[in-house]
C-alpha cells in the first residue's frame, strides 16, 4: 500500500467508525463493519487517494453495513424497538428514530461534509434523492421539537456522534 493511501486511510478512520455507528448503531457491529470494510478499501481501491478515496471507504462502508443487515435481520429489528433512556438528549433521539436513508444523508452532508453529488455516489443514489432524504430529515428533526434546531447544530454534534461511536 502506498504511502499517500495508507495516511489518507488512517485519517478517515475516525469517521469511518462513527458513520458504522451512526448506521448500525451498535458498537461490536460498528467496528467488525469497519474491519471488514478496511480490509476491502485496502484490496479494491489502493490507486486512490484524497477525496476519491473517502468516498469509496464511505461506499464501502455502508455497502457492507447493508450487507450485514441483510444477512442478520433481527439485529435491525431488536435496534427498531430499542428504547432510549431519559440520559440521552432531545436530539440524538429524534436522530436515531430518523429512517437509515435519512440518518445516512443527514450524516453525510451535515457532519463528514460531502456535497450532495459524493453523498449521492455513496448511496447509491441521484442528487435529488439525498437533497429529498435530507430536507426530509431535517423536518423530522425540527417536527419532534418545539423549538428549530440549526443546520450548524449538526457540525457541533460532530464530536458527540464520534464519542458514542468511541
Amino acid at each position: 500500500m502506498r504511502d499517500e493511501m495508507k495516511s489518507d486511510l488512517l485519517s478517515f478512520i475516525p469517521s469511518l467508525r462513527a458513520f458504522a455507528f451512526c448506521l448500525t448503531q451498535d458498537r461490536t457491529r460498528a467496528d467488525d463493519i469497519l474491519h471488514s470494510s478496511l480490509i476491502e478499501i485496502c484490496a479494491r481501491h489502493a490507486g486512490k487517494k484524497g477525496l476519491v478515496l473517502k468516498v469509496a471507504a464511505f461506499k464501502t462502508v455502508r455497502r457492507r453495513s447493508l450487507r450485514q443487515a441483510v444477512a442478520d435481520p433481527m439485529s435491525m429489528q431488536s435496534f427498531a424497538r430499542q428504547r432510549i433512556t431519559g440520559d440521552h438528549d432531545a436530539f440524538r433521539i429524534r436522530f436515531t428514530r430518523l429512517p437509515r436513508t435519512e440518518r445516512e444523508a443527514i450524516s453525510l452532508i451535515e457532519v463528514w461534509g460531502f456535497r450532495p453529488p459524493q453523498a449521492a455516489e455513496i448511496c447509491e443514489c441521484d442528487r435529488e434523492t439525498i437533497n429529498r432524504r435530507v430536507h426530509m430529515a431535517r423536518c423530522h428533526l425540527t417536527a419532534r421539537s418545539s423549538r428549530s434546531i440549526p443546520i450548524g447544530a449538526f457540525r457541533a454534534d460532530t464530536a458527540a456522534v464520534h464519542a458514542t461511536a468511541g
